[in-house]
Parts: C-alpha cells; sequence; structure tokens
C-alpha cells in the first residue's frame, strides 16, 4: 500500500493550508494521507472538505484544532478520519504532550490506553494505531539502559500488558506532530522502539519560524521501519508550501 506524508511550512495562511489539503486529497493516488497536527481548526474546514472532495478512495488523517463533538463535550486536538469520502470523528484527543505531563501520573497512561480503540482502525489490511504528537512520551529513555527507549511504566503489570497489547495491535504507528520537536537522540529511539519487530512508525508536521521554509530539513517526516530510519526523497511545492513523502509498505 502507499501512505502520503503531508507538511506544511510555518505560518501558512490556514484559509490557504485548507484549499491546499483540498487539492493535496482530491489528486492523491495514495491509499492513506497523514497531514500534520491542527490542519483542521474546526468544524467549518471539515465542512469545506466534504463539501469539496471528489477523491473517495483514499483515507485520510486529520487533527481539529477545536472539537465540540457534543453540547458538553470540547475536544482539543481532535482525531478525525475520512473513509469513502465521508468524515467519521473519531471522539478521542490528545491526552498529553510531554514526559513532564506524564511522569508519575499512571491514570494519564491508563486514560490514553482507554482512548486507543479509538485510535485504530484498518486500511488495505494494515492495522493502523494514532499517537498525537508528544504522546510518543509513553516511551522513556535510561542512561542505565543505553538510553533505549522503553515502556515509562514497565514496572506496572497492568500498564506494561496493555503496552504489549497495543504493540501487538498494531502493524503501523501514525504521530502527527504539531511543529518540529528538539531532543532529536531522544526522539530517534522513540521512533526505533516503536517501529520495532517489524512495525512502522511515520510521522509529519509543520515547520517552526526559525526553519520556515527549509522542506530539505530532515525533522520535519520521519519514517522508520523494524527499527531503522528509512530515507525517502521529498517531493517539495515550495510555492504552495508544503512537502509530500510517499511511503510504500507490504
Amino acid at each position: 500500500m502507499k501512505i502520503q506524508l503531508i507538511g506544511f511550512d510555518y505560518n501558512l495562511n490556514p484559509n490557504s493550508k485548507l484549499e491546499i489539503t483540498k487539492e493535496i486529497i482530491n489528486s492523491s493516488e495514495a491509499d492513506l494521507l497523514l497531514f500534520p497536527g491542527h490542519t483542521l481548526r474546526n468544524y467549518d474546514d471539515l465542512d469545506f472538505l466534504e463539501d469539496n472532495l471528489t477523491n473517495s478512495k483514499t483515507t485520510v488523517v486529520l487533527e481539529m484544532e477545536d472539537s465540540w463533538p457534543s453540547s458538553c463535550l470540547y475536544l482539543h486536538n481532535a482525531l478525525f478520519l475520512i473513509k469513502n469520502g465521508e468524515s467519521e470523528e473519531m471522539f478521542t484527543s490528545q491526552v498529553f504532550a510531554t514526559a513532564e505531563d506524564i511522569n508519575g501520573f499512571e491514570v494519564l497512561m491508563e486514560k490514553l490506553f482507554d482512548e486507543i480503540p479509538r485510535r485504530q482502525f484498518e486500511c488495505c489490511g494494515k492495522r493502523f494505531t494514532v499517537l498525537l504528537c508528544g504522546e510518543t512520551a509513553l516511551l522513556a529513555s535510561a542512561k542505565a539502559e543505553g538510553y533505549k527507549a522503553s515502556f515509562r511504566f514497565k514496572s506496572n503489570p497492568k500498564l506494561n500488558k496493555r503496552y504489549e497489547q497495543l504493540l501487538a495491535s498494531t502493524d503501523v504507528f501514525l504521530n502527527p506532530i504539531h511543529d518540529l520537536q528538539g531532543e532529536q537522540g531522544v526522539m530517534s529511539q522513540r521512533r526505533a522502539t516503536l517501529s520495532a519487530d517489524g512495525r512502522y512508525y511515520l510521522s509529519t508536521c509543520a515547520l517552526n519560524e526559525e526553519m520556515w521554509g527549509n522542506f530539505n530539513s530532515k525533522r520535519i517526516q520521519y519514517i522508520s521501519h523494524n527499527g531503522e530510519a528509512l530515507t525517502i526523497k521529498p517531493d517539495i511545492h515550495d510555492d504552495k508550501g508544503y512537502v509530500s513523502r510517499i511511503v510504500e509498505i507490504k
């Protein structure tokens, strides 16, 4: 199957970004499209896409910045899919962003595991799990272990079992990110761990102000398989403010 990753430039006009998103989806020949975090602002953006899409073959993974799925439920950084040309609200949103958010808070890890069934779907016979931006902080690196990333709560048998179930139920981890992340030594170990044992890890984001227009940066998109980073040539669209990569998996 073919998976297309889209990364945006910094400070791209939101209305222009929405129009570009529509054009990318309609012209895509991929089986699955992954966009960065905050590609959608609200339901108005989603309605615009639904009204203007002509491609019903590609599954699209999108994040909405602010969502109100009911009169009493507000979700920030909410996950949406578009399948068969129709949007599907997943009723799940980002639980934590950093190691500081989750360290010592087992209840947040339990909440993310509770959300996982709504983060998982199948496409072309592959099982996908979406981790939103910094939720890869469920992994930690220890100096005593050569900084290799492992589950942050592995000493908790119940949580560790749920972590192992997560790995066993996933062929491909998708990680839409908002903008460029730091600490790439730590992040590279997380990518290696999530993509180990034949799995894939794919992420994409938007450039930040410092890297404005630098679509050749390695940090905008990462592809890992079986614990190893893969290098795929980017398709850069400077005039429209985005970069694309096509990943073929079997």
